[in-house]
């Protein structure tokens, strides 16, 4: 079933991540309260659309790809602009930092 939102085509399960947050992806806490709501959008498969999104923080993006390993969807992103792209895959990429290792440097 498709519908309009907002000028975009949206398709079932589909969510344009900017009509929920804002364009720009900055605030760690806004990826779990997007998530909070994806976890609720009936299926398994869930489409997020990021046309119109401007720029992504690296906590963002850390937060974002922590919910959507524990979310049980599968997530699949699309029109994802070059600029967020790029540091999802640095975040995505970067090896988990060793915090017990951190804390006994101290």
């Amino acid at each position: 079933m498709d519908l309009f939102k907002g000028g975009l085509m949206l398709f079932k399960n589909e969510v344009v991540i900017i009509n929920e947050i804002l364009p720009n992806l900055n605030i760690r806490g806004g990826a779990k309260v997007f998530f909070d709501y994806v976890k609720n959008i009936p299926g398994n498969e869930i489409l997020i659309n990021f046309e119109g999104s401007k720029s992504i923080s690296r906590s963002f993006a850390q937060e974002y790809l922590k919910q959507k390993r524990l979310i049980n969807k599968e997530i699949i992103e699309i029109n994802v602009p070059p600029n967020i792209y790029s540091i999802l895959k640095i975040v995505e990429n970067a090896p988990d930092p060793d915090v017990k290792k951190i804390v006994e440097d101290l």
